[in-house]
C-alpha cells in the first residue's frame, strides 16, 4: 500500500513539474497570443520558456509614447534565410512582444550577420522585461 501511494505521489509530482510547451512549431505560434493573458504583466522569460521552436534572430524597437520599453521582434530563421526570404518577398511568422524596462538593443557595430543574432547573452539583459503585449505577424 505504501508503495503505491508512494508511485501515485511521485507520479503526480513529475506530471505537475513537467511544463508543457504552449507553441511547439511555428504554426502554434498564435496559441501564445489566444493565451497572452498568462504573459501579461510577467517577465519575458515565461513566455520565452513555452516556445519551443528555436529564436535565431531578433529586432528590437525603443517606444517613443512609452519612457521606457518597446518591441522586440523574434524569427525562426538564420540571417541568410532571412535575408533570401526578404528577398523573394516571402512571408515569415514573427513574434511581437511590447515590453516595459529598459531594452538591451542590437549592438550597432557588430557586422549585421551577427547584430540580430538572439543568443544566451541578450536572453540573460532582456529576461526580467515585463511582456504587456504578445502578437504573431508576418514580415
Amino acid at each position: 500500500m505504501k508503495k503505491e501511494l508512494f508511485f501515485l505521489l511521485a507520479f503526480i509530482l513529475l506530471s505537475a513539474s513537467c511544463s508543457t510547451k504552449v507553441a511547439k512549431s511555428i504554426d502554434d505560434l498564435p496559441l501564445i497570443v489566444k493565451n497572452q493573458k498568462k504573459y501579461v504583466h510577467h517577465p519575458l522569460s515565461k513566455l520565452l520558456k513555452d516556445i519551443k521552436p528555436e529564436i535565431k534572430l531578433f529586432m528590437t524597437n525603443e517606444s517613443a509614447d512609452q519612457p521606457v520599453g518597446g518591441r522586440i521582434s523574434f524569427f525562426f530563421v538564420d540571417y541568410k534565410h532571412f535575408v533570401e526570404l526578404g528577398r523573394a518577398k516571402v512571408k515569415q511568422a514573427v513574434l511581437r512582444v511590447d515590453v516595459l524596462g529598459k531594452i538591451a538593443i542590437n549592438d550597432e557595430k557588430l557586422p549585421k550577420e551577427e547584430r540580430f543574432l538572439w543568443t544566451r547573452e541578450y536572453f540573460e539583459k532582456n529576461k526580467n522585461l515585463i511582456v504587456t503585449r504578445v502578437a504573431v505577424s508576418d514580415f
